[in-house]
């Protein structure tokens, strides 16, 4: 808890509680009470509610461009520009010939 605390400080006071004062309850109450509330439950699954694009964002990590986003504008990543480049580079001779 020391290195946590030093480390990620908001989050070691998260799990203090968890450690400290929940110790005599099961792991799975200290779970709902300290992070269920981050987590959908359906049935017998859990999921979190936390978008990978809101740690970055909350890191300052720049998200960029979905795959599937640029594949739709006809920007890049899509099988027509891997056609082209295989193409291309067969054509210089980097790889073998292809079928068109």
């Amino acid at each position: 808890m020391e290195l946590l605390s030093k480390l990620e400080p908001r989050l070691a006071n998260r799990y203090r509680e968890a450690f400290e004062e929940l110790k005599n309850k099961t792991v799975w109450d200290r779970f709902k009470q300290v992070d269920g509330a981050f987590y959908s439950h359906k049935g017998d699954h859990w999921t979190t509610l936390t978008q990978s694009g809101s740690i970055l964002t909350s890191q300052n990590i720049p998200m960029k461009e979905s795959v599937l986003e640029a594949i739709r504008k006809g920007s890049s990543l899509g099988p027509t520009q891997a056609k082209e480049e295989l193409i291309a580079k067969s054509r210089s001779g980097s790889v073998p010939q292809i079928n068109r």
